[in-house]
């Protein structure tokens, strides 16, 4: 495995209910690096130009770069890649907070998500795997509540990502919230495009760690010459 990432890539489908681990291929890392690559790369590979960002073939990518996770200050990004559905064109939306981290911690670079499920559903992820579970109970709650019901639910060391009742209605700019963090994906409509698969939340649980870096020295002295800025 290439230093620096989680190693994987979770693939779910909504329509079948299928979800795999694979793992992140060696060139794709060397090309594509991550979070912004992955996503472009993933979309022009997976996704037609005709299709309609709202139907189950729209694919859903969220992921992390070779930084997140690491001491490297203020690379605490997750990225959503996208056909989006109030352009009809590529999209890309960036959040901060705990996900990108956690996504690294947990084992994955990327999680993909195709399809469309009958009933409302979330998905749990973990280090082993993910798990598509009911959310029926969910639906039409606001995100904050949300995030505090799964919290507790599932225990203190988790991120949840979620939609509220503008992406379950598919307004076309609905945003994607990470509410105990107060951050939103808040570009071109990842919401709807959750709310068009009735995925309401996406639930990761992981244990802080170190990464692994190619050159550990560097990294500490350039994470150190950036908190000394600050």
């Amino acid at each position: 495995m290439i230093p620096s990432y989680g190693g994987h890539i979770l693939k779910v489908n909504l329509t079948s209910g299928e979800v795999k681990v694979e793992e992140t291929p060696d060139p794709l890392i060397r090309e594509f690096i991550g979070g912004k690559g992955f996503g472009a790369k993933f979309l022009y590979d997976l996704v037609g130009g005709e299709v309609d960002p709202l139907s189950p073939e729209n694919l859903l990518i969220i992921a992390g770069g070779p930084a997140a996770g690491t001491r490297i200050p203020l690379t605490s990004r997750v990225v959503f890649s996208f056909r989006s559905p109030l352009t009809n064109g590529y999209a890309e939306s960036t959040m901060g907070g705990y996900f990108a981290p956690w996504l690294k911690w947990a084992g994955y670079d990327a999680i993909l998500v195709w399809g469309r499920s009958e009933k409302p559903v979330y998905l749990y992820v973990d280090e082993n795997g993910g798990e598509i579970r009911d959310a029926g109970y969910l639906w039409g709650k606001y995100t904050r509540e949300v995030a505090e019901t799964l919290r507790k639910e599932l225990g203190g060391k988790s991120a949840v990502l979620e939609i509220g009742p503008a992406g379950e209605n598919l307004v076309r700019f609905a945003s994607v919230c990470h509410s105990e963090a107060g951050r939103q994906a808040g570009r071109c409509g990842a919401g709807a495009v959750m709310g068009s698969k009735r995925l309401k939340a996406i639930a990761l649980i992981a244990d802080r760690r170190e990464v692994d870096v190619a050159d550990e020295k560097a990294v500490t002295e350039f994470a150190n010459s950036i908190l000394h800025l600050i």
